[in-house]
């Protein structure tokens, strides 16, 4: 902020926390004067589970749906073909597999469903992969309603990761439709670029109790993928439950948890829960904690352990956190059988903690002014009256529905969010996301790259390596790692050509890319299990990885 900041681009703060996996414990105390939550003594749970290693499942069906939008063209588009390459490269053998594109329609890439990870399957997603363009507008639900109509292989667990740059008309039924999958699939999403729809691409892995990555300028997107995919292969977990223990007495404290279902938890994956106590905690100190359930067939128990901290906050800052983690949850569970019970409850908990939510927001009228409202809505709407494209921009129909509601409201309205406020605010919010794709057809990406449209190395080598995890000693791998062909050839100790050329990418991938491990690394293990198969002594091997590391060393360009 040392020079005049412009506000037409994004503004991103970082914040790094030390001891980030140390559990931390924070009470904020209750206000005796509120009512409901705010009246009660709340603890924010944050911990980072390590759950026991259990044998990983090869048994998965794994779906790859990818936006292929007009907005996702240029850059993105790119990105996301080498990452669905990584991606096709790296399932572990024993799986199943497919991949859908979607726009205004959809396509499969297998029609009649998932098939076994084969060398055969794979060369027909390479070319799937390879013909993926953007176009056309951002039609998801379709796509992933079709999932619904296929059983997965086998009966495989189902893993659906799920790459987007945008946002959708209708996203609660989205989110519900995935919800209603849950009980054979967990839903791992990715939004692209700052114009991707926070409540889509969160709301869709809290239903499918995956989890959800943001890529922004600059960002990793295989990185990101690669880190889901690893997750993905976690045995499902089940059956947990939180006890919490005063840390002097051993005394069990009272509490509902929020959310009251515990969420889907991953090894060493951030877990934020909130307790709020039946009974208020005056000289509790240390509060003692214990998460148990099951990993698979599994059952495990972790205990924790940590100082509690005290929060007199005047804003009830974890008390409006609390509030919105529970309206998450009741939109999450929202259903025909209980739908005006639940958005009863919504806008209670909206209005009392001042919270947007789905029936709650804020709208901000100047009531001396209205000859100027309406003078500028009226200017709106005479041009877009004269229009009667369907490209008419979006902030005309806003104003226009924006300015029929002014004239239903003429009478001072309240603070509080009423429904009424909501619905004048979601249709707003609808208008503008019907056409939003029109506003967003620029031909330039804000997901930026230094190295532009020319492939990196990584993708190169992940391209040219054969299902089974080899490399050919070729002009093709030569090219790609900038070394001549002779000079590959006169270095081989005497090893068959694809031993050595293995032997010499496992050697760029460790020496040379180093700080892309996470993105390499089950590609490093295919080649490794492959190098074991071809019966070389042990010993021989890590001299044969060793030359090959040296040679890579003094030859190849950093």
């Amino acid at each position: 902020m040392a020079k005049e900041f412009s506000f037409e681009k994004d503004f991103l703060l970082q914040v790094y926390y030390e001891d980030v996996e140390k559990p931390q414990v924070i009470l904020e105390k209750g206000d005796e004067n509120s009512k409901g939550m705010f009246s009660k003594d709340i603890m924010m749970i944050n911990v980072f589970p390590e759950l026991p290693q259990v044998k990983q499942s090869a048994a998965n069906d794994y779906i790859f749906v990818i936006d292929c939008s007009g907005s996702m063209s240029g850059e993105k588009i790119e990105a996301a073909k080498d990452t669905l390459l990584l991606f096709l490269k790296s399932l572990p053998l024993g799986c199943s597999f497919n991949a859908i594109s979607f726009n205004n329609d959809f396509e499969f890439l297998f029609k009649e469903g998932s098939q076994e990870y084969s060398e055969d399957s794979l060369n027909e997603a390479l070319k799937f992969q390879k013909n993926l363009y953007a176009s056309g507008g951002t039609e998801i639900l379709s796509a992933l309603k079709s999932l619904s109509d296929k059983k997965p292989f086998q009966n495989f667990h189902r893993q659906v990761f799920l790459i987007t740059d945008g946002e959708v008309y209708s996203t609660n039924h989205v989110i519900q439709l995935v919800k209603s999958q849950v009980n054979n699939t967990r839903y791992f999403t990715i939004g692209i670029g700052s114009g991707a729809s926070t409540e889509l691409v969160k709301g869709i892995a809290r239903a499918g109790k995956g989890q959800a990555e943001f890529v922004m300028t600059n960002d990793n997107l295989k990185a990101k993928v690669m880190r889901l995919l690893k997750l993905s292969m976690q045995p499902f977990v089940s059956s947990v439950c939180l006890s919490a223990k005063h840390g002097e007495n051993n005394k069990e404290l009272s509490f509902i948890s929020v959310p009251e279902r515990l969420p889907c938890i991953f090894s060493e994956e951030k877990l934020i829960l909130y307790l709020v106590l039946h009974e208020a905690e005056t000289s509790c100190k240390n509060v003692k904690l214990n998460l148990c359930g099951k990993i698979g067939e599994s059952d495990f128990s972790l205990d924790f352990e940590a100082r509690l901290l005290g929060q007199n906050n005047k804003e009830m800052t974890i008390h409006r956190l609390c509030v919105k983690r529970k309206i998450q949850e009741l939109e999450l569970n929202e259903d025909l059988g209980k739908g005006d019970e639940i958005k009863s409850e919504i806008i209670d908990l909206g209005t009392m903690a001042n919270l947007v939510s789905k029936y709650t927001s804020f709208v901000a009228l100047d009531e001396h002014v209205p000859v100027a409202i309406q003078t500028v809505t009226m200017a709106f709407m005479s041009k877009a009256t004269r229009s009667r494209s369907k490209n008419v921009p979006a902030i005309v129909r806003m104003f226009r529905k924006f300015y029929n509601r002014v004239l239903q409201h003429s009478m001072p309205m309240p603070v509080r969010p009423r429904e009424d406020i909501a619905g004048m605010y979601a249709s707003i919010n609808n208008s503008l996301s019907i056409n939003a794709e029109n506003s967003r057809q620029s031909p330039h990406s804000d997901l930026t790259s230094s190295k532009g449209t020319i492939k990196d190395i990584l993708t190169g080598l992940v391209d040219l390596q054969a299902f089974s995890g080899f490399w050919n000693l070729d002009d093709q791998l030569a090219q790609a790692l900038n070394i001549s062909l002779k000079d590959l050839n006169d270095e081989n100790p005497s090893v068959s050509d694809k031993v050595w050329a293995t032997a010499l990418v496992v050697a760029v991938l460790r020496e040379k890319l180093a700080s892309q491990h996470c993105e390499w690394e089950f590609i490093e293990k295919k080649a490794i299990v492959w190098l074991e198969s071809q019966n070389i002594q042990p010993l021989y091997s890590e001299k044969l990885l060793e030359k090959a590391t040296n040679f890579i060393k003094n030859k190849m360009v950093a």
